[in-house]
C-alpha cells in the first residue's frame, strides 16, 4: 500500500485535476521496475459526491500513518491531535454519506480510537517510567510508534480481514 498526499499551493479552479504516480520497485527477481497511473481527478465541493465515493479505510490508514511520524518525532500530542481532528470531521460528514460508506466510516472510527488509545497508552507509560531510567519505556515507545508509521489497512482492519 502506498498513501501520499498532495496539497495544492492555490485554489484549484478547474474541473479536473491531472495526476500521474509513479512507483519504481524491486521485484521478487531482484530487477527494478516502474509502474506509472496517470488518471484525471474530478474537483468537487458538493460534499455529497465526495462522501459518495469517499473511502474511509484509506483515509483512516493514513491519518494513523501521519501520527505514527509526529509520534515517532517525540509529538505524541500532535498525533492524538491529528486523529481526533480527522474523527470528528467523519462523524460531522457521516450523516450525508451512503449507507454503505456510513458503515465503513464507523469500522474507520473504531480503529482509529483504538489507534488514540495506543498512542494515549504510550504517553501513559512513558510518564510512569523511572526519571533514571526511562530508556526501556522510551525503546518501547520508539518500536511502537515505528510500526504505526507503517501500520497498512489490512493491519489497522485486522478484525475485518478476519472475517472474511
Amino acid at each position: 500500500e502506498l498513501y501520499f498526499e498532495v496539497a495544492p499551493n492555490k485554489e484549484i479552479k478547474e474541473s479536473e485535476v491531472p495526476i500521474q504516480v509513479q512507483v519504481s520497485y524491486t521485484d521478487e527477481a531482484g530487477a527494478r521496475r516502474v509502474r506509472s497511473l496517470t488518471t484525471k481527478l474530478k474537483v468537487s465541493k458538493n460534499e455529497d459526491e465526495i462522501m459518495a465515493t469517499m473511502d474511509p479505510t484509506v483515509g483512516a490508514t493514513f491519518i494513523t500513518q501521519k501520527a505514527g511520524e509526529e509520534s515517532f518525532g517525540g509529538d505524541r500530542e500532535k498525533g492524538r491531535k491529528r486523529i481526533a481532528s480527522f474523527r470528528s470531521a467523519m462523524k460531522s460528514k457521516a450523516g450525508a454519506a451512503p449507507k454503505a460508506v456510513q458503515a465503513m466510516l464507523e469500522k474507520a472510527d473504531m480503529a482509529l480510537d483504538m489507534e488514540d488509545k495506543e498512542i494515549e497508552r504510550q504517553e501513559e507509560m512513558m510518564e510512569a517510567a523511572p526519571a533514571s531510567a526511562p530508556s526501556g519505556a522510551a525503546d518501547e515507545a520508539f518500536t511502537e510508534n515505528l510500526a504505526q508509521m507503517k501500520r497498512s489497512s489490512k493491519s489497522l482492519f485486522r478484525k475485518d480481514v478476519d472475517e472474511e
